[in-house]
């Protein structure tokens, strides 16, 4: 570097000044100024050693009047950022430079006769650091590009931007799904909602076959073989992958999901009104198994002073109980046919109440799946494996909670998923992490 005997001498609280080319620093020299700059032109800040600025205060950055001067006062910004204490860097441009100038060609403003090889005349030495003064209060920050340029690790101060490249995706491509795919009775429905919502077909389709499925249950089976006993239930999951707002991908699984949820709207309201009648029924099995209590009472009493039992009159009672038990109605249950649930405990009793099953809808099932991959989750996804062959049962006994018992579990399972995600998945699942 030149002027490093000028910076030895310089106190590190004082500004010192980077200029391009040894002329115009040796020219700061003749005021009485710490000028540095790297030898060897325009190109040469990023081979020079910048280390000698480190833990200055103030460092004023004194480019030439041109597209090289600019080039080399970036790179000095991005050498002197580099610096384990670097100083705060300004950007000074002297006023009134011809293209190409220099701080020689603006010293001559005030020394006409000044080559910039001699001393600079001691005349007029006061006026050009006056003005010079006056022109470092105009000094201006770095450029924001050029302070991006650094924060994004670019070897000079200069960030170019390159041309984008296409985004291309490794996705392969899916095989259009034909209309006479789709079950006929679902046909112009399906069709309907694709060409309304100018989505692929596929999203309605798989959810509507789901759900179908889901309300059909265990309540159907099939024997894969004529002589054998091997039972099979029909039941289904489904998984719409698409990307997220371009396909509308919950959208078109929402029209089908009405017709389950108009159907579960439906039997609810039918339940709210059968509700008061098996009220009224309960009331009379209470009142029944009340005066059958009370009767047993008075004849474990016994008749006479002896207290005598009649075990003919207990068995009447005992029999009256049971005719009384066997005409019981069944408690009033609600048909459910969805859920977002997904605990084995709260499952567990909605199996109960709904032996056909119900389907579990997800709108985003990685969450899910990784749920069920954590240790803390290995037996809800084997519960809900079991439920995929809908007709496997489930009976749990813990201390505090008692007995759960399910004679038969069934679920069907739906929701979305997007590409990259289930990507990310499907690696992580084969690399066993």
């Amino acid at each position: 570097m030149f002027g490093l005997d000028k910076l030895a001498q310089q106190p590190k609280d004082k500004a010192i000044f980077v200029l391009e080319g040894e002329k115009a620093a040796a020219a700061l020299h003749s005021l009485g100024l710490c000028a540095v700059t790297s030898l060897g032109g325009s190109q040469s800040a990023n081979k020079a050693d910048w280390t000698a600025l480190n833990g200055f205060k103030i460092a004023y950055l004194m480019p030439d009047n041109d597209a090289p001067g600019d080039h080399y006062a970036r790179d000095v910004y991005a050498a002197l950022s580099a610096l384990e204490s670097p100083p705060v860097v300004k950007l000074a441009r002297l006023s009134g430079l011809p293209k190409g100038g220099d701080a020689v060609d603006w010293l001559q403003k005030y020394a006409p006769e000044w080559d910039g090889l001699e001393p600079f005349p001691a005349s007029t030495k006061e006026l050009a650091l006056s003005e010079l003064r006056q022109e470092l209060k105009k000094a201006e920050p770095i450029p924001q590009e050029w302070i991006l340029a650094v924060l994004a690790g670019s070897g000079s101060g200069v960030f170019e931007w390159e041309n984008p490249n296409e985004i291309q995706t490794k996705i392969p491509a899916v095989a259009v799904l034909r209309s006479d795919l789709i079950p006929e009775p679902l046909r112009p429905w399906l069709s309907d909602v694709s060409h309304r919502m100018q989505t692929p077909p596929d999203f309605a389709a798989i959810s509507a076959i789901v759900i179908t499925g889901s309300i059909i249950g265990a309540g159907c089976a099939i024997r894969p073989k004529r002589f054998d006993d091997w039972e099979v239930i029909p039941n289904t999951w489904g998984a719409c992958i698409g990307r997220p707002s371009v396909v509308l991908k919950s959208p078109s699984m929402k029209e089908p999901m009405q017709l389950l949820e108009r159907l579960q709207a439906e039997y609810g309201e039918r339940h709210d009104k059968d509700s008061i009648a098996a009220e009224f029924d309960a009331m009379v099995q209470d009142a029944i198994t009340n005066s059958i209590k009370e009767k047993l009472k008075k004849a474990a009493n016994g008749k006479g002073q002896d207290g005598v039992v009649s075990p003919d009159e207990l068995d009447k009672l005992k029999a009256d109980y049971l005719e009384h038990s066997d005409n019981t109605k069944p408690k009033l249950v609600r048909r459910l046919f969805k859920t977002n649930e997904t605990s084995i405990q709260s499952m567990t009793a909605i199996q109960n109440l709904n032996p056909r099953g119900l389907l579990v809808f997800r709108d985003e099932l990685t969450g899910l799946l990784v749920k069920w991959d954590r240790e803390d989750g290995a037996d809800e996804r084997a519960y809900f494996l079991e439920g995929w062959n809908g007709n496997g049962s489930y009976t749990d006994v813990k201390i505090g909670r008692g007995l759960t018992d399910a004679k038969n579990i069934c679920i069907s399972l739906l929701g979305g998923i997007q590409p990259d995600k289930l990507k990310r998945y499907l690696y992580q699942a084969m690399q066993g992490q």
